[in-house]
This record gives C-alpha cells, structure tokens and sequence, in this order.
C-alpha cells in the first residue's frame, strides 16, 4: 500500500493561497466601468450578465462591467443595455 504524503497545517494553507502567474499578463489589469466610463483596477470591477433575445430570436448573453464598490455603478448594473440590444 502506498503511503501519501500529509502536508503540515501550515504547507497546506500555503499551498490553497498559492496564486497562479501568467508571463504574458500585464501587471496592474484595469478594465473601464460600463456606468460611469471610469477606468479602474481589476479588484474594483465586477460583471453583471443578463441574457437578451434579439429580434431573429438569438440568445446572446451581455456582460456589463460596473464599479463594486460604487453604489451608483451597482444599482444601474440591471438597467443597462448594451448597442441597442
């Protein structure tokens, strides 16, 4: 029988906060708030996705980017439609 390896409390918390990097990423992400076109850290901007049906009945999902730690970005998130859809 094969004995497995048991990680101390500590190595196993260590490995669960462990954080993937990606090379190619830039350093500081930043995207613009679909609300009030404020251009904001990653950490700030969350994604509200609402299905809509077009006019030749196609399904598309929209994705609104708003502010999460604006209330005014959070409460306009539902409302907003993207190019007419």
């Amino acid at each position: 029988m094969l004995k497995r390896n048991k990680l101390t409390d500590h190595e196993h918390s260590s490995a669960r906060r462990s954080v993937i990097r990606y090379p190619d990423a830039p350093p500081d992400l930043t995207w613009t708030c679909h609300i009030c076109s404020v251009e904001r850290p990653d950490r700030y901007i969350s994604v509200f996705t609402h299905e809509v049906v077009t006019e030749l009945g196609v399904r598309l999902r929209v994705n609104i980017r708003y502010c999460n730690d604006r209330p005014d970005c959070m409460a306009d998130a539902p409302t907003v439609t993207m190019g007419g859809l």
